[in-house]
């Protein structure tokens, strides 16, 4: 199917250059010095009408302001023609140069990669390439010169992936690169404004959760990140922030930098932003995670009867008593034994939103055994600051 984007240029000899645009679904011609009352202007009569004329059949639009039926058919991607008493009059596709639409450093968002990709240029081909620092080597497309107008001009291009294999792009309209994915439906790159916060993957007021610190929420200080805790001390306890913006920007990117922990000046550890959701840092060779807190997000992500392992207990069963959460091992007794369960359904709620919390452990009560949900396969049970996996049997 060729396509037609609202904003794409056609030129016609006696209404000079045409915008076409979209109304409901229904396509649009307007020349540039076109009436109010429909002068020069033409436009098809329905949706259905508009599907069918991009796909190449002949329909009858309504032409001028007095309606009248004329019939126009697409002849090809850079072709209409409009047949007055069966005569073809051509309107004529005006050729978008690619650099009009793709500009060294423009960004754009792709979820399947999991990051931020920038556009850039490389011997007269283009690139976009996810900028992470944990980017695969195939996270990025190549077009070369002749495919780039040809898709920046409501043509289909198909490019080399990865692994041997191609996969279909197309233009939605000038902000919009959709690909074919292998399930037939399309994921798409997305153009990020340019007046865009920078920081946008983590916004101030975005609240996290960690094991040991509780709720903390996000903000920035001249540009600079910073995450508190909502026990957070003047001196800086529960806290830890970037050195400088530009290191904010390496953060926010996906590199791993050393932060200021508790306001000691030194760089501690190695902190990233493992995923959109979850800072990661490593304490010896333990991971420890910040984990993005959002209502509800998770809360059909384990159910009644799911099977877990945990390296003391064996087979672990999941159910749910009057909402709670419970986890009980092979073997588990009356007396509460291989047991662990939260205490209430909000805890259990807190759990799946991000939030760590404090469970009841062989039941003994609380003795400061917390559990974190990781992923849907996985849990982390803290003993301590001792951390074991609690992992889905599949």
């Amino acid at each position: 199917m060729v396509n037609i984007k609202a904003g794409d240029v056609f030129e016609y000899p006696w209404w000079g250059k045409c915008i076409m645009s979209y109304e409901n679904g229904v396509l649009v011609c307007k020349a540039l010095d076109a009436g109010s009352d429909g002068s020069k202007t033409w436009k098809c009569n329905s949706a259905s009408d508009t599907e069918k004329l991009i796909d190449g059949q002949e329909v009858n639009v309504s032409w001028d302001r007095e309606g009248k039926p004329i019939k126009m058919v697409l002849k090809h991607r850079r072709l209409l023609h409009a047949y007055h008493d069966g005569t073809p009059h051509s309107f004529y596709r005006v050729e978008v140069h690619p650099n009009t639409i793709f500009k060294e450093g423009d960004r754009f968002n792709f979820e399947p990669w999991g990051s931020r990709c920038m556009v850039c240029y490389e011997r007269g081909e283009l690139f976009i390439k996810n900028n992470s620092y944990r980017a695969q080597r195939d996270q990025q497309i190549r077009i070369e010169f002749y495919n780039q107008k040809t898709l920046c001009n409501g043509g289909h291009i198909d490019i080399y992936w990865a692994r041997m294999a191609y996969k279909r792009l197309e233009m939605r309209d000038r902000d919009t690169i959709a690909v074919r994915w292998d399930d037939g439906g399309f994921k798409n790159f997305t153009r990020v404004p340019d007046d865009a916060d920078p920081y946008d993957v983590v916004k101030a007021g975005d609240v996290f959760g960690h094991a040991f610190w509780g709720k903390c929420t996000a903000s920035f200080e001249d540009g600079v990140f910073v995450l508190k805790s909502e026990d957070a001390t003047p001196d800086g306890k529960k806290t830890w922030k970037c050195f400088s913006k530009h290191e904010t920007e390496g953060l926010m990117m996906g590199f791993a930098l050393g932060v200021n922990w508790e306001n000691n000046g030194v760089k501690f550890g190695m902190m990233r932003l493992h995923n959109k959701d979850t800072f990661m840092y490593y304490k010896g060779r333990v991971p420890y995670y910040f984990r993005r807190i959002t209502e509800g997000k998770n809360k059909d992500a384990v159910k009644a009867g799911d099977a877990f392992h945990y390296p003391f207990w064996g087979k672990c069963i999941m159910s749910y008593e009057n909402g709670a959460l419970v986890c009980n091992g092979e073997g588990s007794s009356s007396d509460g034994a291989k047991t662990c369960k939260c205490f209430s359904a909000s805890d259990t709620d807190r759990l799946f939103n991000g939030e760590t919390v404090e469970v009841n452990w062989d039941n003994n009560g609380r003795t400061g055994v917390k559990l974190f949900f990781k992923n849907k396969d996985e849990f982390i049970v803290y003993h301590g600051e001792t951390p074991y996996p609690l992992e889905r049997i599949k």
